[in-house]
């Protein structure tokens, strides 16, 4: 008997999709309205990072050049923005007051970053910021593919007073991270950094949030590389055209 109360979603969706499939096997098309079973975070967050994927990959190959203004503004302007939204797209499912990204250079052996937002006042790892890659703590979490938790950094630097990034993010008043590799078609392209300004944020659960939407969000930020290097490109093009047209007026 019906109490008006919501039966439980699983035993429901389950039965009527046993209905569903035996109308089907008998030729009955009409299968009624079946139940929709709920999407757990971290389906929400790869459904939209696929359609920004898609968005960008569909702009790398069918947008027109970039105008003008777009290329006097240069490189890297497309793919802060991507970062931008992707922020605001995580923070329904991660915590965290500070996010970045950094991208390596395997031949030189270095990592720089390249974005960075945050909410805590001080911001001392800027983009342009390189540090050594070889040897580093970095380098053992792109070699394992797995994220790294750090429950406190305060701890951490105690443990490795050498780590001056350490003491850069502590001093941005960072208490916790989770440091997540990112890799593109088995190549690894960088890092994705979350931090919070209080220790013991982050769990297990975090972890394998990352794990199932890390392919689409490497794929976001590798995909967003190259439009901007695309834009910058074009840049350098209108710079050389501009030049040759001057060198001619002078030679007129």
């Amino acid at each position: 008997m019906r109490d008006g109360r919501r039966q439980p979603h699983s035993t429901t969706s389950l039965a009527d999709y046993m209905a569903a499939n035996e109308k089907l096997r008998h030729g009955q098309f009409d299968t009624g309205n079946l139940p929709v079973p709920p999407r757990d975070a971290a389906q929400r967050l790869a459904d939209n990072l696929k359609a920004l994927a898609t968005a960008l990959e569909i702009g790398l190959h069918a947008t027109p050049a970039p105008s003008p203004m777009t290329a006097h503004i240069g490189g890297g302007v497309l793919l802060d923005e991507i970062l931008d939204r992707v922020y605001v797209e995580f923070q329904d499912f991660l915590p965290y007051d500070r996010m970045g990204v950094s991208v390596v250079d395997v031949a030189a052996g270095t990592v720089t970053a390249i974005w960075a937002r945050t909410s805590v006042p001080r911001q001392r790892i800027r983009k342009g910021y390189t540090a050594h890659l070889d040897g580093s703590s970095l380098q053992a979490v792109l070699a394992s593919g797995e994220p790294r938790i750090i429950d406190d950094l305060q701890h951490y630097l105690k443990q490795h007073p050498d780590s001056y990034s350490t003491k850069l993010a502590l001093s941005e008043g960072i208490r916790s991270s989770m440091t997540c590799p990112l890799m593109a078609n088995g190549v690894p392209i960088g890092f994705v950094f979350f931090s919070s300004a209080q220790p013991h944020t982050y769990t297990e659960a975090h972890i394998a949030l990352y794990r199932q939407v890390s392919t689409v969000l490497a794929t976001v930020i590798s995909q967003g590389l190259a439009n901007s290097e695309q834009t910058r490109q074009y840049a350098h093009l209108q710079r050389v055209n501009a030049l040759l047209h001057d060198l001619r007026d002078g030679l007129a």
